[in-house]
């Protein structure tokens, strides 16, 4: 006969088991849902309309001590008489050296921006080719899921067949 230490010990391992499988998967289906959102944005924002923007910050990251502060590239841009600002250079890729150094603080820049939306906006418009790493990503994470979830029913299923045949 199970003990109660047995049961809460049972449970606690398919609770954790179970948390591991959602986390897997879930994360796993946003990174795969990024990378799509992204790269249809990408091919959707060739054909959207531009508008004139000024670079407003420029830095790279900087190490204080423990302490990292981000850096990045932000640009303010006007449509229909209301500013918005953005920080997005290139769908699916954050800033780089070369992007710190082609868009310094003052610069006037095209910004070409989601007529749906006006607050997606994107420097450089036009599909990008690193999805790569969101769909493999995703795809291990839910596939590992996906195992976990193979493993627990597994495992139940073992060790319910075995509790019937001590019960019969």
């Amino acid at each position: 006969m199970e003990t109660l230490a047995q049961r809460h010990r049972a449970t606690l391992l398919r609770t954790l088991i179970g948390f591991c499988f959602l986390s897997f998967f879930c994360g796993g289906l946003y990174l795969v849902y990024y990378g799509w959102t992204n790269l249809r944005d990408a091919r959707a924002s060739i054909d959207w309309p531009t508008t004139e923007g000024n670079i407003v910050a420029s830095q790279s990251s900087q190490v204080y001590g423990d302490n990292i502060l981000p850096g990045g590239i932000e640009y303010v841009y006007r449509v229909d008489g209301a500013t918005y600002s953005s920080d997005v250079i290139v769908f699916g890729q954050g800033y780089t050296h070369d992007h710190l150094q082609r868009y310094p603080v003052g610069k006037a820049v095209t910004v070409t921006y989601d007529p749906n939306d006006v607050t997606n906006a994107v420097l450089e418009p036009g599909e990008f080719n690193n999805f790569a790493p969101f769909y493999i990503g995703g795809a291990v994470l839910f596939f590992l899921g996906c195992v976990i979830l193979a493993v627990v029913y597994e495992l139940v299923r073992t060790v319910y067949r075995a509790f019937r045949r001590n019960t019969e």
